[in-house]
């Protein structure tokens, strides 16, 4: 890589994509300074294809040129930095079809789980065959389990030392199969008791399979979800939900006085006028069970009031900050109206645990509700940002995310589409971030198991921005985990 070249401090990564249907050239100017390629002459350091992708390991302030078919320059700016270029040389067609083969493509990921066997940590790594750019994933503690997507075919490997590369010195190596979720390594170091929990876990997981004919992919002691799940029978089938703009039942936060708060709350407000509301909330996928809500929210002021922080990652590139419910009137009604969709009690979805309880006179009563929910997160997405498919429910607790509802806030001028690649739809299942609309979406199935059709991906923006809300409700309540 480029790094290898020059010296400097803060190394960082850049990946090119090159989104035009002709070739392209890439161009690396040496920084000043540097005895071996110092001069301001241009090194090539790559071609790329249509549709082909290049990282690059380098440094901070290092600068690229794209060169050929369009023209860019990137200076690098953060640890990893992503550029698309020529995508503004396609027709609307091209890049409508490219979306579609996107999320077909998605499709044909599927999720694995590694649990560690042994009594000491180990050390999950992906091997890419094609790039011979091998990546460490995550360490695994000792009776514990990891997850991920992955295609077929794709390879990983295990290591017990941090340092040494997986891929090339591997304790155990597997590929990805259809016929195989759970990947255990042991290496005979386990004490009797994780043994036999394990053994439990991989006879419970075989008997689940013949008598389901699918892989139990959640907690092995996941129980079915005791919160309501709305019916999606058919695609079409619409559910009429009237939401109210209910009395303040719940502690007023601290930063508020008590009459202060009402008085907000019985505002018109930008989500919810005084009175009576009727939302529709239509199938758009009956596995996962998945429904469009047009008209949720017109909340635009969470975007003002936000900040956001950097998230970029290969799978993922946007900006986020969180926002709790109690923050302002605002955020309590869409909480509200979000238990009003889901059909459950709104003291079910605070997203934080202990809550005082207020009788309808106002009279303070003892008592305290789970955290069944987190808070509200706020997602910016530039052009060219997006998230690649992944699911929201985790496999290191029984509790997880049971529901998920995207609230669109700005929609953007082209791409930033929703899509559900598994999705059983005539076409592929891509949903239009319409502003003010919402998607709700479960995570779980009625036996308890998680949904793998629950995939999900956040396509590029191509054109203008995307804000976003996410409330993921949680069943039970929520542990500690979060899985995306």
């Amino acid at each position: 890589g480029v790094a290898d070249k020059a010296g400097g401090k803060e190394r960082a990564s850049v990946t090119f994509i090159n989104d035009g249907m002709k070739d392209i050239s890439l161009w690396w100017d040496p920084p000043v300074g540097d005895g071996k390629y110092d001069g301001g002459k241009q090194l090539h350091v790559g071609t790329l294809g249509p549709e082909e992708t290049r990282r690059f390991d380098t440094f901070i302030g290092h600068t690229f040129h794209v060169k050929g078919a369009c023209e860019h320059e990137l200076t690098v700016r953060d640890s990893e930095e992503l550029l698309r270029t020529c995508r503004h040389l396609l027709s609307k067609e091209e890049r409508a079809r490219r979306e579609i083969n996107q999320v077909v493509n998605y499709a044909k990921m599927i999720p694995i789980k590694v649990l560690n066997g042994a009594n000491h940590p180990i050390f999950l790594w992906f091997c890419d065959r094609v790039a011979t750019r091998n990546e460490l994933i995550q360490e695994i503690a000792s009776g514990e389990p990891a997850a991920s997507t992955a295609y077929l075919e794709h390879t990983f490997a295990i290591t017990d030392v941090r340092d040494l590369d997986g891929c090339s010195a591997p304790l155990m190596s597997f590929n990805v199969s259809a016929g195989t979720y759970l990947h255990v390594f042991d290496d005979g170091s386990a004490p009797p008791e994780l043994s036999a929990r394990i053994r439990a876990e991989e006879t419970a997981a075989q008997d689940y399979l013949a008598r389901a004919g699918k892989h139990w992919v959640c907690h092995p002691k996941k129980q079915p979800p005791a919160k309501y799940m709305r019916p999606a029978e058919a695609i079409g089938d619409e559910t009429v939900v009237s939401t109210c703009n209910p009395p303040l039942t719940t502690a007023t936060p601290s930063h508020y006085n008590e009459s202060e708060y009402l008085a907000m709350m019985r505002a018109p407000g930008p989500v919810l006028s005084a009175g009576c509301t009727d939302l529709t909330l239509r199938v758009i996928s009956t596995s996962p069970r998945a429904f469009l809500i047009e008209n949720f929210t017109s909340a635009a002021s969470l975007i003002s009031r936000s900040t956001t922080e950097s998230k970029v990652s290969r799978s993922r590139t946007s900006e986020n900050s969180w926002v709790e419910r109690a923050s302002s009137p605002v955020t309590e009604r869409i909480f509200r109206r979000a238990a009003e969709v889901l059909g459950i009690d709104e003291r079910f979805i605070w997203d934080k645990s202990g809550g005082a309880v207020r009788s309808a006179s106002g009279t303070s009563v003892d008592g305290s509700f789970p955290q069944g929910a987190e808070s509200m997160q706020l997602v910016h997405y530039s052009v060219g940002q997006k998230y690649d498919a992944h699911y929201d429910w985790g496999v290191s607790h029984p509790e997880t995310r049971f529901a998920t509802l995207l609230l669109y806030l700005k929609e953007p001028l082209e791409g930033g589409k929703t899509a559900f690649p598994k999705a059983e739809t005539p076409t592929p299942l891509a949903v239009p971030p319409v502003a003010g609309s919402a998607v709700l979406f479960y995570n779980v199935l009625p036996d308890g198991n998680c949904d793998i059709d629950s995939l999900h991906a956040a396509m590029p923006v191509t054109e203008g921005e995307k804000w976003l809300a996410n409330i993921w409700v949680w069943d039970p309540m929520r542990s500690q985990e979060v899985s995306g």
